[in-house]
């Protein structure tokens, strides 16, 4: 999983929800990753 740290518990980082950075990188990360791989082929194209 490609987050900000492997182990958030080693860390000390409030400021982060682990369980909704969890989440976002699960739910959201592959919808991007998606729209990243559409731009680069269109840009590709032209």
């Amino acid at each position: 999983m490609k987050v900000q740290f492997e182990d958030y518990s080693k860390y000390a980082a409030d400021m982060f929800d682990v369980g909704e950075r969890n989440s976002i990188y699960e739910n959201r990360f592959p919808a991007d990753l998606q729209k990243a791989f559409e731009m680069g082929a269109r840009l590709v194209e032209k």
